[in-house]
């Protein structure tokens, strides 16, 4: 099984790659001494993220990192390994790979043919000519016309018509038939003819004549007509400022732009939610976002448009849900922001730090204990400061998972009981 790497988001800047993995295991990582490095201006990602290998034959991830590694959302504990298929998607920091597993196939045996195993490859003719009629002695040269020669062989030679000389040019009469017989214009009640045949049956009957085919509407009748509709479903009326057909182009583009901005709100998104380790959308069975899911623009406009393949969601459903989504999404992290800088601010709390200080026996001096807390403020200060960059999560990240999963809760209840008082309202 040949493994590929598609890398399907990556940073503000950096082009998207692929890589083919040769070998059996390749890391992944910021660090130089990775299989793939990836470039982490923010430093999200580990020296050394996550291990791709092949164990029994099978792919596999393994996840060695501090922020965690995804597969298709779920967070993979620390450590665990969890088997790869073909079109999973692995998350790491504001990076998202799609794998690719190609099946080797078996080369063509060359003496075997479409009919089936076991049967060799037909080479010779089964039906080949006769070579020839052994009784066949005597017989004129152009007695046989449909013997051996094929359309594609020689020019038959010339053959004697043994005639006598005094008939040799003479050319018989050819009947010319009459434009009009003498008695075309007989009608029914004419007697037949005693010779003609009792079994001959009565003239053709007249061709079909087809029926004549409705007027194309004209290309700019379609384009209104067409526009009209897009209106009507807008919920709006009225004549564009454009023609038709141009409006409907700027539409097209308008809707384009649409879906390529919902697109990179969801990737910021999950991006986020990547980083906190945030529980994610799990791809399912049926039923995926094209928004959420779609492997590009290109094909999330086909998905939401059904060119090509039949989409698992309508255009409009899938709109509403991702801007739900990013609304929900901007509300819990405004509210989670405030939480987790509030509890990191009370850390810092001038009265907490004094009451962490244990008693010295100098605190009588005048200052001694104020610069004895000052002291104690900058320890605290810089203990803040490398918790941020080597352990995040236990500084800022679990208030800010916990609020913002509250937040996220208290609004999906709220939008609820207001749709069931909607359509319980008469």
């Amino acid at each position: 099984m040949t493994l590929s790497l598609a890398m399907l988001r990556a940073p503000a800047g950096i082009t998207p790659e692929s890589r083919r993995i040769e070998a059996d295991t390749v890391t992944l990582g910021r660090g130089s001494d990775n299989g793939w490095v990836l470039a982490d201006p923010e430093r999200i990602l580990s020296k050394r993220h996550c291990l791709i290998g092949r164990q029994a034959g099978a792919w596999q991830v393994t996840d060695t990192s501090r922020n965690g590694t995804f597969v298709n959302g779920a967070c993979l504990s620390p450590g665990a390994a969890r088997a790869l298929r073909d079109g999973d998607r692995i998350g790491l920091g504001a990076y998202e790979i799609e794998i690719r597993i190609e099946e080797g196939a078996a080369p063509a045996s060359d003496e075997a043919t479409g009919i089936g195993p076991g049967f060799a490859r037909v080479t010779a003719d089964p039906f080949p000519p006769a070579e020839g009629d052994a009784f066949g002695i005597g017989l004129p040269q152009d007695f046989n016309q449909l013997g051996q020669d094929g359309v594609f062989g020689d020019a038959p030679l010339p053959v004697a018509d043994h005639v006598p000389a005094l008939d040799a040019h003479f050319d018989p009469p050819r009947p010319v038939s009459e434009l009009l017989p003498p008695d075309w214009d007989l009608g029914w009640d004419a007697p037949a003819d005693d010779m003609a045949d009792d079994t001959a049956g009565g003239p053709p009957p007249p061709a079909p004549v087809p029926a004549p085919e409705a007027p194309a509407d004209a290309p700019g009748d379609s384009a209104a007509a067409a526009f009209a509709r897009v209106a009507a479903a807008a919920g709006i009326a009225g004549e564009p400022t454009l023609p038709p057909a141009e409006a409907l182009s700027a539409l097209g583009r308008a809707f384009r732009a649409m879906v390529v901005g919902l697109r990179r709100a969801m990737i910021a998104r999950a991006t986020i939610k990547n980083e906190f380790r945030i529980e994610q959308t799990m791809i399912r069975a049926s039923g995926n976002n094209p928004l959420k899911f779609a492997a590009g623009d290109d094909d999330a406009v086909s998905a939401l448009l059904g060119i090509g393949r039949r989409g698992d969601m309508s255009a409009e459903r899938a709109v509403n849900e991702a801007l739900r989504d990013i609304r929900r999404h901007d509300l819990a992290v405004s509210a989670a922001m405030q939480v987790a800088v509030r509890e990191m601010l009370d850390s810092l709390d001038p009265a907490r730090v004094l009451a962490r200080l244990p008693p010295g026996g100098l605190d009588r001096v005048p200052g001694q204990r104020h610069r004895r807390a000052w002291q104690a403020m900058a320890a605290r200060h810089a203990e803040l400061t490398r918790a941020l960059a080597d352990d995040f999560d236990s500084v800022f990240g679990r208030a800010f998972v916990r609020a913002y999963e509250q937040v996220q809760a208290g609004i999906a209840a709220q939008e609820h009981e207001r749709s069931q008082r909607e359509e319980q309202a008469p």
